[in-house]
């Protein structure tokens, strides 16, 4: 079986060791692939031992270019050495839910005073509401939340596995 190596835990590339909280050191790296808007996690680095050691020694990927440092923290509390020491997907939700919310007040900001004062530019704009977000999801068959169990009977997420 080939393991997604790039998405693996240290446990995992060491005692083929697999947990919740090896899934949160994956949800990192795809955290980080999000942020560099698609990049490819260890560019050019080749799957080895020593790869595996380093990661041991604290080896990490580096700050994704449209990340700020408080997304990076969060990112880096997925990448702890020891599994316990790691962020819980509880505290992840968290997180994102504050963060999410925080960018949808400032986008209803940034557009009243987008509006009211023409000659200013307005240099970064952040993310679509969340609500708008949610329902973008749903539509495009991403995210399984339905609000009833009919819904959840309809819609279907598809896994293929890759050799």
């Amino acid at each position: 079986m080939n393991l997604p190596w790039k998405h693996c835990a240290p446990e995992i590339l060491q005692h083929n060791s697999f947990s919740t909280q090896s899934d949160v050191w994956a949800v990192g790296v795809t955290l980080w692939e999000v942020f560099s808007l698609g990049g490819v996690p260890y560019s050019g680095i080749p799957w080895t031992w020593d790869f595996k050691n380093k990661l041991l020694q604290g080896f990490r990927l580096d700050k994704p270019t449209h990340a700020n440092q408080d997304i990076y923290n969060i990112i880096l509390k997925c990448w702890k050495n020891t599994p316990a020491e790691r962020i819980s997907f509880a505290e992840l939700r968290k997180y994102f839910h504050r963060v999410l919310h925080h960018w949808a007040e400032e986008e209803d900001t940034t557009t009243s005073t987008a509006s009211s004062e023409s000659s200013e530019e307005v240099k970064l704009s952040p993310p679509p509401r969340v609500d708008r977000i949610q329902q973008n999801l749903v539509e495009n068959h991403y995210v399984v939340s339905p609000t009833n169990q009919q819904q959840q009977q309809q819609r279907r997420v598809h896994y293929t596995a890759v050799a």
